[in-house]
């Protein structure tokens, strides 16, 4: 008697759950979910219905690569994505600290690209004091070494968590990176944005890459073709993007 009962009980239930899921299955009006697998036996799926949601609409990426030319020294401003070791031309930027002779992130990659050669020129840049060859805000160039360019100019930027006017000594460096480049006659030179990373703190990366920008902008020079701002990161590329759009607005009127 008890098995006859549990069969009957087990039999009802079954009818009841298909019943309850072919109501569902014509309900349906949004998402569905399948939260439980499809079974071999009935080939059936449990549904669990979710309202309908309106996805906002997603921002269009930037592209990889976009250029202007800025009017007053007809100098290419062009913005990739990448990193700068990977550039072949004339000269790069190196993200270095005081002591310039290697550090993390960019300049430890550099540094490795760079091999030994890149290594004992920056040995030999003089200690100006306490193991300084390169104070925060100031720029110093080398010899390329085993780098695809000819030259590295080691720009130290300012690290916004300890640095008194850090966007005072951010748009410092920058200049003394041209400094170097017009000292030695550079047609091109290949940028990173400085002080964007751990060195920025709490700080909007748009203000930070956007001080560096206007500092390029501002100070190139005749004679200087082409200047590169290489972006790694995603936001870096999104920045880039929205204030060349800007620049180039500015430069139409």
């Amino acid at each position: 008697m008890e098995s006859r009962y549990t069969s009957r009980q087990s039999s009802s239930a079954q009818e009841e759950t298909e019943s309850v899921l072919e109501s569902r299955k014509k309900q349906r009006t949004g998402y569905y979910s399948a939260f439980w697998p499809q079974t071999q036996s009935t080939g059936t799926f449990n549904y669990r219905r979710y309202p309908q949601v309106n996805k906002a609409p997603q921002k269009p990426r930037p592209p990889d690569k976009f250029s202007l030319i800025l009017p007053d020294t007809n100098t290419e401003l062009i913005f990739i994505k990448g990193s700068v070791t990977d550039f072949k031309g004339e000269s790069i930027v190196n993200a270095a600290n005081e002591q310039c002779l290697g550090g993390g992130g960019v300049d430890g990659a550099i540094t490795k690209a760079g091999g030994q050669k890149l290594a004992d020129h920056r040995q030999k840049l003089p200690i100006l004091y306490d193991n300084v060859r390169v104070p925060t805000g100031d720029a110093r160039i080398t010899n390329g070494g085993d780098l695809n360019a000819s030259y590295c100019i080691h720009a130290v930027g300012p690290d916004f968590r300890t640095v008194e006017n850090p966007y005072q000594s951010l748009d410092a460096s920058y200049i003394s990176v041209l400094r170097e480049a017009k000292m030695n006659q550079l047609k091109e030179i290949a940028f990173i944005p400085l002080s964007s990373g751990i060195f920025r703190g709490s700080e909007p990366v748009k203000k930070v890459i956007k001080t560096g920008l206007e500092a390029i902008v501002n100070n190139t020079y005749n004679g200087l073709e082409r200047v590169y701002m290489y972006g790694f990161k995603y936001e870096e590329m999104e920045t880039f993007h929205t204030l060349y759009l800007k620049l180039k607005k500015m430069i139409k009127n």
